[in-house]
């Protein structure tokens, strides 16, 4: 089934995936995961209302009951798993544009992905040995014209509000966080939020009004069109130089709100490695063990050394965190996506919790010098010159890694996703992409000179 990915289901609607997977999808996960109940929440993407409802009626038919939470950002999501029934799924695409959408389930608080479940539901829709396709053809009609609200009350589906006990849980870890001092400042100190046109406004729009923090807002109202961009943080760069200024700095969302990605005073975006370094660099005071994307910046390991903790590399994809997080105690993980995991949130990806932790750095440095610029916290990490995740196109992924392998045989320091190879004044990492015939390369170096020679060598290595 090629909707099923490493770590969800996500396609093309009304293409790859229309109302007849989403109804089997509701189905036969209810049929693997043997659960009398599950959670169902959705992001605003133009298709939501059909998928949902199509999956509901899986989830009834199945003889489950579903609990409906409604639109929300998945951090948001995943707080309603918190209490109570603890698995459900969200319906969104992440960071994909308007055409995509797709189910990223959740079980037992854990990601339910390809390593534990997800492709056996892949499996169980294709075959379709109940023939609820069947079944489908028949409730096809009725439930296209039917409104949703229409569907929630025929069926007496049970809806749970989890956005505002959400948002009282993020008022209370910022009343704890933040000192009288630091609130008034940053009430001055302006900072920018883009919200990319999706979910994360709904929490955090009201959550800097409490705070009565100084806040310019753009693309706060959720739009499934995404009229600007592709709702990843990465294309952000022109709207942010076009339309933001005068601000100490500007977080930026993706469409389903589980990643932030930052910009400085200058607008210029600033690589996940160094706002990485900061983070670590503020909770190395109260834990020791820190885990980070494999292809982070040697500066970051580095800073791990220098101050005595632990930073061990994880394999590139946001489901391998939470286990491991939680096997190790790790206090924060990082991934150069701009997902950031926190012990304080069941070491699940939290945003919302990184802008919080973020604004408190950002005080910290204001009040101990008031000319600070927000730049200045990250260049105390940018100690080489990186190019990050270049994509080559080849015919066969694992026969270009293969030569890059006997190329470089001499220089290969690990096979943890993909390869990793250190040259005397370059490293990178190659790995395959899960959805298309191109390899993700990283490279990083001493300088500019020797990372662009390295590119220019893989390139012609691999024609």
């Amino acid at each position: 089934m090629d909707i099923v990915k490493a770590y969800d289901v996500r396609g093309v609607y009304n293409d790859s995936l229309t109302e007849k997977e989403a109804f089997l999808l509701g189905y036969y996960s209810m049929k693997f995961l043997h659960v009398e109940e599950f959670k169902v929440a959705h992001d605003l993407r133009l298709s939501h209302e059909q998928l949902t409802k199509f999956f509901l009626r899986g989830v009834i038919q199945a003889g489950s009951r579903p609990i409906y939470l409604g639109a929300l950002s998945t951090p948001n999501f995943y707080y309603g798993l918190f209490d109570g029934v603890a698995s459900g799924v969200v319906i969104t695409a992440s960071h994909n544009g308007p055409e995509y959408n797709g189910f990223k389930f959740m079980h037992d608080l854990k990601s339910l992905d390809s390593r534990n479940g997800l492709n056996d539901i892949g499996a169980l829709v294709e075959e379709d040995a109940d023939h609820m396709g069947v079944l489908f053809n028949e409730l096809k009609h009725d439930l296209l014209s039917m409104p949703l609200s229409s569907f929630l009350d025929e069926f007496s589906v049970e809806f749970e509000d989890v956005k505002e006990s959400y948002l009282s849980y993020l008022k209370s870890v910022a009343h704890s966080l933040f000192t009288q001092h630091e609130k008034e400042l940053l009430s001055r100190r302006r900072f920018a939020y883009n919200f990319s046109s999706g979910m994360s406004s709904q929490i955090m729009v009201p959550l800097l009004e409490s705070l009565e923090f100084n806040a310019n807002l753009f693309l706060e109202t959720p739009d499934g069109n995404f009229p600007e961009y592709e709702p990843n943080p990465s294309n952000a760069q022109e709207y942010t130089y076009g339309h933001i200024e005068g601000v100490e700095g500007t977080f930026c969302y993706d469409g389903d709100g589980d990643r932030v990605m930052f910009f400085d005073e200058e607008q210029r975006l600033v690589l996940e490695d160094y706002f990485i370094g900061m983070y670590l660099n503020y909770f190395r005071k109260e834990g020791s063990s820190f885990v980070v994307d494999l292809r982070a910046s040697k500066s970051l390991f580095e800073l791990a050394k220098k101050h005595g903790f632990s930073l061990e590399k994880m394999k590139v994809g946001r489901a391998f965190y939470q286990d491991y997080m939680q096997k190790n105690e790790c206090i924060f993980g990082a991934e150069l996506s701009g997902h950031l995991f926190f012990r304080e949130f069941n070491y699940l990806d939290n945003p919302d919790l990184a802008t919080l932790f973020a604004l408190k750095i950002f005080a910290q440095k204001f009040l101990h010098n008031s000319s600070f610029r927000v730049s200045e916290e990250f260049q105390k990490y940018m100690h080489y010159y990186k190019l990050q995740d270049t994509n080559l196109r080849v015919s066969n992924c694992k026969e270009s890694i293969s030569q890059i392998k006997e190329k470089y045989q001499k220089n290969l320091v690990s096979e943890q996703d993909g390869a990793s190879f250190n040259l005397d004044s370059t490293w990178f990492n190659v790995r395959a992409s899960n959805t298309e015939p191109v390899l993700r390369l990283t490279i990083e170096g001493t300088s500019k000179i020797s990372c662009d020679q390295l590119l220019e060598e893989l390139t012609y290595l691999l024609k």
